[in-house]
């Protein structure tokens, strides 16, 4: 399921919020959460910086 929802993530067909929630749901780890999120924010500051 990580994929799926790295995959929606990343497009923009789910916000950070709505993966916290499938957390709080038990369809995902905390630690894909992290990854999942983690990965877009980390992109848009090398983004910013560069």
């Amino acid at each position: 399921m990580f994929e799926i929802y790295k995959f929606e993530f990343d497009c923009g067909f789910i916000d950070a919020e709505t993966v916290k929630s499938y957390v709080d749901m038990g369809i995902l780890s905390q630690a894909d959460c992290e990854k999942i999120v983690g990965d877009k924010h980390e992109e848009a500051n090398q983004a910013t910086e560069g």
